[in-house]
């Protein structure tokens, strides 16, 4: 809302890192969740391998949205019944997304010298 006119706060941006981020915890999880077959890393790695990995793929697609980052900290940090979850995490996080980017709609383009997005 501060800044509308910023590249990392376009509708598209917002979406496409918070769907990195959650897609790469998911992902991580099962490699370092003892509760899962998969399992080959030490769980105390999860949450940096998460954040470095969620950080270069957003560089490498430019998706660069440091909050989705932190959308994938949450998950891979949070307890096992809240990680239980899975690729279900995707969904209120997108919502959440979506309702951000409708309210930064309404209260950006209120006011005749804000626009937003200036891209999709």
């Amino acid at each position: 809302f501060a800044a509308p006119a910023s590249p990392f706060a376009q509708p598209r941006i917002v979406l496409g890192g918070h769907l990195i981020g959650c897609v790469t915890a998911v992902t991580v999880d099962y490699f370092t969740n003892p509760a899962w077959i998969t399992c080959f890393l030490p769980q105390w790695i999860a949450s940096p391998l998460v954040v470095a990995t969620v950080i270069t793929i957003m560089t490498l697609t430019g998706f660069i949205h440091p909050p989705g980052a932190a959308a994938g900290l949450i998950f891979i940090s949070a307890n096992e019944d809240f990680r239980e979850m899975g690729w279900w995490f995707i969904i209120p996080v997108q919502m959440g997304c979506l309702i951000s980017i409708l309210s930064a709609l309404i209260v950006n383009n209120t006011v005749k010298t804000r626009h937003y997005p200036t891209f999709w």
